[in-house]
């Protein structure tokens, strides 16, 4: 049993509540498809380790027919019968699950690429201690009936290169960090717990390794797996050693229920270091090794354990070797190449005899899709109607979901250069994904599924039951125009609901949606042309922080914004769109510059916040953002912010003090994630979607409360099912924005800034401690008044002595920073400061006193005609002198 069955029956619990697996015994096994590998018992205990399995129901036929499938779905409880998207023959050529599929039962999954059994098999045939007894013709032969694809040649091999097989030696498949995360369970060993460790190759997973996890599972608390690296297997076991890849090994080892974490490429000797990293109190091994080279030597690979006396050795339950599964295969070779000619053969005659098949299901499914009505989830449905409008229903019909995001490949460009199109014409929608997803650097690592949330599942899946009804009806030719054309009113009204009513969680998902445009994507479809600039003028260079010049309409602009990447690799070179210190101070670099050349500045905010790391805390990441914060509200240019992703915390503030903040309709701006919200309030992060309604992170909320200026409209169904639609609503948005200032002063600017800040939140001026609120306001009213010097009105004379005690402060605060002088002792809030009112009689007679000082009718005060003296990069180099009294 591989990884790629675990993979299926992960996906399968995906579908429902409980799963439950049917094992098929030996005799249908060689009845259908010749000799099988492992023995009932064997698969049994295989099967029943695997942590999504719920149940398992043995003795199960082969052919499902018509009324095992009645007992499944009346004595069982069975909902729906799943197996993969290839297909699953009788003898005779037919489907086995053609009964379920004419029931509407039956429902597909996507097989998990570059393992099979058929592709293990050939590769203990060709890479097992015994391989040397064949002959070329004989490898090349076997390279071609069990490697995956047939024989086919690499993608990236140059024609004329005679075709070799991508397995018949070690794995070359690497999964990704995403698949690693799938398969394991994400919890950590809780305070106090016993933890065990074992480590081995776990090659070839198989009942012997089950057994003896079991056993070390129930030693402690939590238990640690260590796997070795190829190198290291090859070296004890022999060259041709092991059979599959470090990470399949990691992956069949994170399926076992008993496994709560795995060390990948685990050291051959424990070491001090290794047990204080992962505070292992117990290091246990089994009595049945393999090492093809003598035996191990204990006493160095265990020394350390033994001496602190928290080494055991477990009696092994099963005698079953990797070794000894391979001279199964080598023993009956005969018979599984028998197997492999008959799976080919009916195969071969399956798809030729399908093409009626193929046409009663497209006319089957467009009906089925037009009958079957959609439901919504609870959350959604207990959401009120917008614009007056009802929730008008949908069809769809569960399909398998196979939108694929395929990085294309090409030249090694350097990193941020956009590919060539194709004709010079843009694409849209999907193809986006296809095509432009890897536009601006290179992707070598095999693409990933496009990311299907939760919520989108019923439109994805309804897209493509259009797309294989339309597809399969051109092919045999069908006119099933109008019952598609139906199909595609409703997807679209389906999609226009869903979208509409959208929860706070929801939209946080959809904002931070792997496939949604990052910064450079839009800067450049947004831009005629775009030159990145790079260094902070210390010697480094953020990449989670991209600055550089574009031009729109001919008029340049400075654009800054965080760059997350586009799978694993990328974000781990731009740290998930998480800045250094460096980054911030690169930022205020071409901030500066900007303002010295006159160029508008446009920020795109698309972080969950600066990077608070421990080396990022000793370069001063608090320091950076807060000399950020200051120096924007000097800026004489016009900044214009949008919020395209998620806007966290102070790492999205210090790019983000801006003239005007626009948000994209499905983002979010938060001043901590919800996650990290939860953990601080509840001490839990299961509460995030609580804290997310809380926080009012939506464009709607921050809208209302001033915080953003303007939301920027998303294509239907979000930007990143068609970000070439969104494109264009984000440089309207900001060619509108930018010409409010066109043609303000330097100084016009700086004070619209400062005043949009400055009247940000929601505030009662009059309140009252103790709530009374009534009483304080009569006696106000009764009040006989009193003024100050400078003639500010207050309830009394204590509160205008009050008042002109403040502004008396205020000027020797003033004094202090135009003479430089440092503060000696810390000022003191004077007492009553806190009294209701006040404060805002104060702030009053300071400007009083400054219009008296600079006379009635003056432009502006003399420290503003001073710092004015400077020329202005927008033309105003001068002012109105103040006149002095």
């Amino acid at each position: 049993m591989h990884y790629g069955h675990a993979n299926a029956l992960r996906q399968a619990k995906a579908l429902g509540d409980e799963l439950v697996v049917g094992l098929v015994p030996d005799s249908e096994i060689l009845r259908c498809k010749g000799p099988p590998i492992l023995s009932d018992a064997e698969r049994l205990k295989l099967v029943e380790s695997v942590k999504w399995v719920d149940e398992v129901l043995t003795d199960v036929p082969y052919d499902l027919t018509p009324e095992f499938l009645h007992e499944l779905f009346t004595k069982h409880r069975i909902d729906y019968v799943l197996h993969g998207d290839d297909p699953c023959l009788l003898p005779d050529g037919t489907d086995a699950y053609a009964h379920a599929k004419k029931l509407g039962r039956f429902k597909m999954i996507k097989r998990t690429e570059g393992v099979s059994t058929t592709d293990i098999v050939g590769r203990m045939l060709m890479c097992s201690r015994d391989n040397a007894r064949f002959s070329a013709e004989d490898k090349e032969r076997l390279t071609l009936e069990f490697s995956m694809g047939n024989g086919d040649t690499d993608s990236d091999t140059e024609p004329g290169t005679p075709a070799t097989s991508r397995h018949t030696t070690v794995s070359r498949f690497m999964p990704t960090s995403r698949r690693i995360v799938q398969f394991s369970s994400g919890k950590s060993a809780p305070a106090g717990a016993r933890i065990v460790y074992i480590d081995g190759a776990f090659d070839l997973f198989h009942v012997g390794h089950v057994e003896i996890l079991k056993k070390a599972k129930q030693a402690g608390d939590f238990l640690l797996v260590g796997i070795h690296t190829d190198e290291d297997v090859t070296e004890r076991r022999g060259p041709h050693l092991p059979i599959m890849g470090l990470h399949e090994r990691a992956l069949s080892v994170l399926s076992c229920r008993y496994v709560d974490e795995v060390v990948i490429g685990a050291p051959m000797v424990i070491t001090e270091d290794l047990l204080t990293t992962f505070n292992i109190s117990l290091v246990v091994t089994g009595t049945v090794h393999e090492t093809g080279r003598g035996q191990d030597n204990e006493a160095l690979r265990y020394g350390v354990p033994k001496a602190k006396a928290i080494f055991k050795v477990l009696d092994s339950p099963e005698a079953m070797t990797s070794a000894k599964l391979i001279e199964r295969i080598v023993a009956n070779r005969a018979q599984f190449e028998q197997r492999q000619a008959k799976k080919v053969k009916s195969e071969a005659a399956y798809y030729t005899t399908s093409k009626t098949f193929l046409q009663e299901l497209c006319l089957g499914a467009a009906a089925a899709a037009l009958a079957q009505p959609v439901s919504l989830t609870e959350q959604q449905r207990r959401l009120p109607a917008r614009n007056g409008r009802a929730l008008r229903p949908a069809a769809l019909r569960p399909a398998r979901l196979s939108v694929v995001a395929q990085a294309g490949k090409g030249k090694a460009d350097p990193p941020d250069v956009p590919k060539p199109r194709e004709g010079g014409v843009r694409q849209g929608g999907r193809e986006w994904l296809q095509s432009i997803l890897s536009r601006f650097g290179p992707v070598k690592e095999k693409a990933s599924n496009t990311t299907v949330l939760d919520f989108e599942k019923p439109l994805v899946e309804l897209d493509n039951r259009i797309k294989e009804v339309r597809q399969v009806a051109e092919e045999n030719g069908v006119d099933v125009s109008s019952q598609i054309k139906e199909l595609e009113e409703r997807a679209k009204q389906l999609r226009k609901d869903t979208y509409s009513r959208l929860t706070p969680i929801q939209r946080l998902q959809v904002a931070r949606h792997p496939n949604r445009p990052t910064f450079l994507d839009i800067a450049l479809n947004i831009s005629d042309k775009f030159v990145e600039l790079h260094g902070d003028r210390g010697g480094l260079d953020d990449p989670a922080m991209v600055c550089g010049i574009g031009s729109i309409e001919g008029t340049s602009f400075m654009f800054i914004g965080h760059q997350k990447g586009r799978n694993t690799k990328e974000n781990i070179y731009r740290n998930f769109g998480m800045p250094q210190p460096n980054g911030y101070r690169k930022a205020l670099r071409f901030m500066r510059h900007a303002d010295k050349f006159g160029l508008p500045i446009i920020t795109f905010v698309d972080t969950p916040g600066a990077y608070a790391g421990k080396a990022a805390e000793e370069l001063g990441q608090g320091e950076a953002i807060a000399v950020n914060l200051r120096e924007m509200f000097g800026l004489r240019v016009p900044i214009i912010s949008v919020v395209i992703g998620e806007g966290g915390s102070g790492g999205a503030l210090a790019i983000g003090c801006a003239n005007r903040n626009l948000i994209m309709e499905n983002s979010v701006y938060y001043v901590a994630s919800p996650e990290a919200c939860a953990a601080i309030l509840w001490k839990s992060r299961d509460k995030a979607g609580t804290a997310t309604e809380a926080l009012r992170i939506t464009p709607d909320d921050l809208l209302r409360f001033g915080v953003m200026d303007e939301k920027i409209p998303e294509p239907l169904g979000a930007a990143h099912t068609d970000p070439m639609g969104a494109f264009p609503a984000i440089r309207k948005a900001i060619l509108d924005n930018w010409r409010r200032y066109e043609r303000m002063t330097a100084e016009e600017i700086q004070l619209d800034r400062y005043k949009k800040f400055r009247t940000l939140g929601l505030w009662e001026e009059f309140l009252v401690a103790g709530g009374k609120n009534k009483e304080a306001r009569e006696a106000l009213e009764k009040a006989a008044g009193a003024t100050t010097k400078a003639g500010t009105w207050a309830p009394t004379e204590d509160d205008a002595k009050f008042i002109e005690m403040m502004a008396d402060m205020e000027e020797k605060w003033q004094q202090t920073l135009l003479t430089k002088q440092e503060w000696v002792n810390k000022p003191q809030i004077p007492q009553g400061v806190t009294q209701a009112g006040l404060l805002e009689l104060a702030a009053a007679a300071v400007e009083s006193r400054r219009r008296l000082a600079s006379g009635s009718d003056a432009a502006v005060d003399a420290s503003s005609a001073a710092a004015a003296d400077k020329s202005s990069p927008n033309g105003s180099t001068t002012l109105v002198n103040a006149e002095t009294s």
